[in-house]
């Protein structure tokens, strides 16, 4: 793209009132429906892992179950020390992801960046607050609000690194790279395509600044020695998501652009900047100093597309593991509609606001939030269960994962919330044979007096044994009486005895 003097004043040039205004009923807007999105919903699967892991007595506890699950630590152990002064319960176990939520785009909008001027950088943080899987985040117990703040973070710190290379800027950038990798390991392609682009571009300024680099040491560190839990996960046999199919690619960029009417949404705002470029004719040109803001886009576009790319080879891939290049490809579109609008593009950031947050708004007054896998919760059972006054829970979590996983784990997670219940019972996982009948086991394993049993399972899931033989316990044996808590796809077997013996 052509290339015009660097001036000193862009950072310097305050945006449009219109635009102050709108900027921040964004992010009040934001704040607002972070506040309202599952303000009342149960746990699902995932967050109870989270409590199964962080509510461990003592921290050795913790730190083995930490090293059994496939997740990376750092947001496990910051959980734990949160939960040691404010407990377990939902809402407090969702506070710590609503404070990263709203710091996102605050630090987004008011952090001093060269290459970005105030206008873009109010822009940027609040169509990221406004990010659809953003909102949901914000009132999960999971570490994707915290991956969020973090790799936002270490954009910004990208930005002001190839905008003026040395090696405090680099030593910032490691550490807080390191830190996404320590939230979640996808996040090691987002710091690989922004440290080449970063070698490539500033060469031996770059290679100066090698010191920097000792900061991902306990990234590094710890992926070593936490090797061969992830090699276990990653066995075929084991492998609970399907290959991605081109048919899903559609899905993938709704996904990166919010929601799927919001990339009609920004084809309209791209031809409607065009619009004003050529009725308006005036600067739309980059400055030499903002082509570095380019650099980020093109880091967070490698990394998303390597991580897509396996996704098709390997069943390892998530919508939600695009998280850590949300913020580049975000700015991306701030970039893209400044560029094509020219000296007009305050029209296209209004607009860019207002189609994430109508769109994302609409999203969630429509409830299209509730994806399917937050009805996959077993809160409600377990409180039904407890009722019972069980002396023990016969526990099985039906998913092909099963056999690498500890037995620990399973426990931890089948007791979590008779455990926070105060109900301090002990509790017996079941790890399936190949071939097994899930019943005739859990009956077996129920057969003492005072025992519960409570059977989890997604039929969606290859390799789930319910798939193949369906729940059948009140048949097998009457004196059992069983409820379904689950629907739809999810199940959700409590069962207590109706009669004493057997």
């Amino acid at each position: 793209m052509p290339l015009a003097k660097t001036g000193p004043t862009s950072t310097r040039t305050p945006p449009p009132r219109a635009l102050l205004i709108l900027g921040a009923v964004a992010l009040l807007t934001a704040l607002w429906l972070e506040f309202w999105v599952q303000r009342n919903d149960a746990f699902w699967l995932d967050e109870s892992w989270t409590g199964a892991i962080v509510g461990q007595r003592s921290w050795i506890d913790t730190f083995h179950q930490v090293y059994w699950d496939v997740n990376a630590p750092l947001y496990y152990l910051l959980m734990h020390l949160w939960q040691g002064v404010f407990g377990l319960s939902d809402a407090a176990m969702r506070v710590p992801s609503l404070i990263c939520a709203v710091l996102t785009p605050l630090a987004l909008t008011f952090t001093p960046v060269e290459s970005l001027p105030r206008a873009e950088r109010l822009t940027w943080g609040a169509v990221t607050a406004l990010w659809f899987p953003a909102l949901c985040f914000a009132q999960e117990a999971r570490c994707y609000a915290l991956l969020l703040f973090v790799s936002a973070l270490q954009t910004l710190a990208f930005l002001r690194l190839m905008h003026r290379p040395d090696t405090g800027r680099a030593t910032v950038w490691a550490a807080l790279g390191a830190t996404a990798i320590l939230t979640h390991y996808d996040a090691i392609l987002l710091a690989a395509a922004q440290g080449m682009i970063y070698l490539a571009v500033h060469r031996l300024r770059a290679v100066k600044t090698w010191p920097a680099a000792l900061a991902f040491l306990p990234a590094f560190g710890w992926l070593v020695f936490h090797l061969p839990r992830i090699q276990a996960f990653a066995r075929p046999d084991i492998a609970w998501y399907s290959p991605l199919q081109p048919s899903q690619l559609w899905a993938v960029a709704g996904y990166i652009a919010g929601r799927e009417p919001q990339l009609w949404a920004l084809g309209f705002i791209a031809a409607g900047s065009l619009t004003l470029r050529f009725a308006w004719p005036g600067r739309g040109r980059m400055e030499r100093g903002e082509t570095s803001a380019w650099f980020a886009l093109l880091a967070a576009a490698i990394g998303a597309s390597v991580l897509i790319t396996m996704g098709f080879f390997r069943p390892s891939f998530a919508f939600r593991y695009l998280t850590p290049f949300a913020p580049g490809i975000l700015l991306g579109f701030v970039l893209t509609a400044r560029l094509l609008a020219g000296q007009r593009a305050v029209y296209a950031f209004a607009a860019l606001i207002v189609a994430f947050g109508a769109l994302s708004g609409w999203a969630l007054t429509a409830q299209h939030f509730r994806m399917a896998p937050r009805r996959y919760n077993f809160e409600r059972a377990s409180a039904a269960l407890a009722r019972s006054h069980p002396s023990r829970l016969v526990f099985l979590w039906d998913h092909p994962v099963d056999p690498v996983l500890h037995p620990e784990q399973l426990a931890a997670l089948g007791g979590f919330f008779l455990h926070r219940a105060g109900a301090q019972i002990p509790v017996d996982a079941v790890i399936l044979k190949p071939g097994e009948d899930p019943n005739i086991r859990l009956l077996s394993e129920a057969a003492p007096q005072g025992s519960a049993i409570l059977w989890l399972y997604d039929s969606v899931v290859q390799g789930t044994a319910a798939n193949r033989i369906r729940p059948a316990i009140t048949h097998l044996d009457p004196s059992w009486g069983c409820r379904q808590y689950g629907s739809g796809r999810f199940g959700v077997l409590g069962c207590t005895r109706l009669t004493p013996g057997r």
